[in-house]
């Protein structure tokens, strides 16, 4: 019998950011940038969809910075791992399928979504990014740095977590990037990943 598939859920991209950061702190500022012209949007609150689908119009692709830095950067900048303020959990970018410099990944969809459910840990959120998942755990609360050392420590603790599914890939005999730097960028659900000649929808396929 083949695998069921799970349920599509659509959902926006302003009500995943929202589930993801609650709310943009004063003094802090969501970063949604696109790679085509490199150009960094600062908001000091939760995007409107109306706003993102604004720039996907333009045939961008859209990504967000999965923790929040200070305002005041410029739209050539991207937060760096030391500028971070706010961490809201920890996140994986899980690639699959044979359009992958990568040969050695899981072949399919399914069959990452099972090695996932094999984990420890069940997800926050799960986002189909095109020919990939980004995978989401929550914190109770977002952590708010208030220190160069306790941001290390959160890092410490992303990358151990990085290197426990690493070794549950492992076992698969898959590959797996590191991404667990606090500077990352992950893509914005009801965006389009458009590296491939046909454009792919970014897609909320798990809320838990």
């Amino acid at each position: 019998m083949a695998e069921k598939s799970p349920v599509m859920l659509d959902r926006p991209g302003t009500l995943f950011l929202q589930k993801w950061f609650g709310e943009v702190p004063p003094n802090m500022a969501l970063n949604i940038w696109t790679p085509q012209d490199k150009i960094s949007k600062w908001w000091h609150h939760i995007p409107s969809q109306h706003d993102i689908n604004n720039i996907v119009k333009k045939g961008h692709d859209v990504y967000y910075g999965v923790c929040l830095g200070p305002q005041g950067l410029g739209k050539r900048q991207r937060i760096t791992s030391a500028e971070v303020t706010l961490m809201p959990g920890f996140w994986l970018d899980l690639d699959y399928g044979d359009n992958h410099k990568k040969k050695n990944l899981p072949a399919t969809l399914e069959e990452a979504l099972a090695a996932v459910a094999e984990l420890p840990f069940q997800p926050s959120m799960t986002v189909k990014s095109g020919n990939g998942i980004h995978v989401y755990w929550m914190f109770k609360e977002p952590v708010i740095f208030e220190d160069r050392n306790q941001r290390l420590e959160m890092e410490i603790m992303n990358r151990r977590w990085h290197q426990l599914v690493k070794n549950a890939w492992a076992k698969h005999g898959w590959g797996m990037d590191s991404v667990w730097d606090l500077a990352r960028v992950l893509r914005v659900p009801g965006t389009y990943n458009y590296k491939d000649e046909t454009p792919i929808k970014v897609e909320l396929i798990h809320d838990g």
